[in-house]
């Protein structure tokens, strides 16, 4: 690792920070605009209850009981 004027470290850049547009990995803003806003609230909360069962489904394994 080299030290450049001004910067603590520099290196080689082998590691590179990973950028998500977070409204691509959102149902919300996706569902809003084709079923309105009380529709795509019932299904975001309909698809969160389903994603935290197979999270604990998934943990259940490792000796977690969350459910």
């Amino acid at each position: 690792m080299t030290q450049k004027s001004g910067e603590i470290w520099t290196g080689p850049r082998l590691l590179q920070p990973v950028r998500l547009k977070s409204d691509r990995l959102l149902a919300f803003p996706w569902l809003l605009p084709r079923l309105g806003f009380w529709p795509t609230l019932l299904a975001s909360a309909l698809l969160t209850m389903l994603c935290f069962a197979l999270f604990a489904l998934v943990v259940r394994r490792f000796g977690i009981e969350l459910l």
